[in-house]
């Protein structure tokens, strides 16, 4: 009897592995399917599978314990059974629905694709119309560039026979104003010689005179020329007026420069030209808030004559090398001007001159 009872077990053992092989089959047929449905799910599946064998391996533990130990229940067997059933029957249902994932996923992969394509052949589109704008693009710019160049190589040769032109123009004024001198030294001497009154130029040589004195006060007192003029006076007035030369300050500085020209100095020069700067004041009222300095442009003076009109604080324009220009005076020269006070001869701050910027 137990004999008997032991081949039943073993009988009933063998039915369950052989369940167990067409399991196996059917797990590996479906492996074998989801492998063909998509490659990108058979890791997934490989881990299920890897599972499954660990299942069946345990499975197969208990099985040969079973086999080894007589005092297992048969009904534990079966429960063991049917518990391996339902596992597999899960197992089977999770490659199914992964086999189905993964077709949709593969579906979804493609339609990315095509519209990947899509949009590249766009893109290459978008670039061959680029190549070829910028090849038009480049072309124009190559043409506007040879444009230029000629059009820089032309100011160039402009700018070169500007140059040459301008140093002719200052050699000629150089020439100008050595002959202007010349014709004031000769027109002293003719005064002279036939008994004139030589002290002042005449009308002609003072306009002659004029562009040396317009380029002075330009350079070194930024002022603009007015040139002369004459005032005849009237009822109570204290005298006529009558002006070489004058200009206005340029950049909001109210000040007025008047210049007497004389062929030579003499001493009571100094007091005349006080006298034009006090009638100036009378007969041209619009300048009442405008200092007013005074400048003796002289044809021959000494250097001490020269520095006696310094200590005025009155500038000199005199005759160097042939050409008028303004005289440098001492550092510790100070303009004087008449400001319309009471007091007409008070010192101001000196005035800063082109030259002092060099010497600075």
């Amino acid at each position: 009897m137990p004999e008997k009872k032991n081949d039943n077990q073993s009988t009933g053992v063998l039915v369950t592995e052989e369940q167990i092989s067409s399991t196996l089959a059917e797990i590996v047929q479906i492996n074998k399917d989801s492998v063909a449905a998509s490659a990108a799910d058979f890791a997934e599946i490989r881990k299920i599978s890897k599972k499954t064998e660990a299942t069946l391996s345990e499975i197969a533990d208990m099985q040969r314990e079973a086999r080894a130990t007589a005092q297992v229940e048969w009904a534990e067997i079966r429960k063991i059974s049917k518990k391996t059933e339902a596992t597999l029957s899960e197992i089977a249902d999770m490659q199914r629905e992964a086999r189905a994932t993964a077709q949709v996923e593969w579906a979804e992969i493609r339609e990315i694709s095509k519209k990947t394509e899509v949009t590249l052949s766009e893109v290459a589109d978008m670039q061959r119309e680029a190549r070829a704008t910028a090849q038009v693009e480049w072309a124009e710019i190559r043409e506007i560039s040879k444009k230029t160049e000629a059009t820089l190589s032309e100011i160039a040769d402009m700018q070169r026979e500007a140059k040459v032109e301008w140093a002719e123009i200052r050699e000629l004024s150089r020439k100008n104003e050595i002959a202007i001198a010349e014709l004031a030294r000769f027109s002293k001497n003719l005064g002279k010689e036939v008994g004139g009154n030589a002290d002042k130029f005449g009308s002609y040589t003072e306009s002659l005179a004029v562009p040396s004195i317009k380029r002075i006060l330009n350079e070194h007192f930024d002022a603009k020329y007015e040139g002369g003029f004459n005032i005849t006076p009237g009822e109570g007035s204290p005298g006529p007026l009558e002006v070489d030369a004058w200009g206005v300050a340029r950049n909001g500085v109210d000040a007025v420069y008047l210049v007497e020209i004389k062929s030579k100095f003499k001493p009571r020069h100094i007091r005349q030209i006080w006298r034009l700067v006090e009638l100036f004041r009378h007969h041209m009222s619009q300048y009442h808030q405008y200092s007013v300095f005074p400048i003796l442009a002289v044809v021959e003076v000494s250097e001490a004559h020269r520095r006696q009109i310094w200590e005025q604080g009155i500038h000199v324009i005199d005759v160097a090398d042939g050409v008028f220009s303004l005289s440098r005076p001492p550092k510790e020269f100070q303009a004087n001007g008449d400001h319309g006070l009471k007091v007409h001869r008070r010192a101001l701050p000196p005035i800063r001159l082109v030259w002092d910027a060099e010497s600075a």
